[in-house]
């Protein structure tokens, strides 16, 4: 199966794909609108987001939504990740190989014209070493980021209780 771009039909398989995600890897708690606000934009193809998708006959099984911006400091426009994720009953596959193939092919492509880049992170409190390992395969590293303090999902228990209730 290869990457398609998303549509108005897959909102609704987007948000259980999000609530997965954000159970395995959400450092903060879930704020339903603006998770729906991120989706719809790049279904409905806003020319500043876009989500490239793996359909499954299950589920979506892996998807990348990437949106444009520019930093505080800076006019020049650079696409950045909301997220990068697979299913964990798929991540056995090719799918994140196929989602950083579509991202190259939309920062070479897409963003060549204007000169957009695209600009990934990784937040997660889980196999950071391999989930960079990953990234640093298919691009370079330019940062880090760090932390001071707890973010609310830092509690294990919850974090485990929200994980079983949405993973099956």
């Amino acid at each position: 199966r290869g990457v398609r771009i998303a549509e108005p039909a897959d909102l609704d398989r987007l948000w259980d794909l999000c609530l997965v995600g954000h159970a395995t890897n959400g450092a903060f708690r879930i704020a339903p609108h603006k998770i729906i606000a991120v989706l719809k934009r790049a279904c409905w193809r806003n020319p500043d987001a876009v989500i490239g998708l793996i359909d499954g006959p299950e589920r979506i099984e892996a998807a990348v939504c990437l949106m444009l911006g520019s930093h505080w400091y800076s006019e020049d426009l650079y696409w950045s990740d909301r997220f990068l994720y697979v299913h964990p009953a798929h991540r056995r596959s090719r799918h994140a190989f196929r989602l950083f193939r579509f991202v190259e092919w939309w920062a070479n492509v897409v963003g060549a014209p204007c000169g957009a880049p695209v600009v990934m992170s990784i937040e997660t409190f889980d196999r950071l070493g391999a989930k960079e390992a990953l990234f640093g395969r298919y691009a370079r590293r330019v940062g880090a980021s760090y932390l001071f303090g707890k973010v609310p999902m830092e509690d294990e228990a919850a974090c485990a209780r929200v994980a079983a209730a949405l993973i099956q």
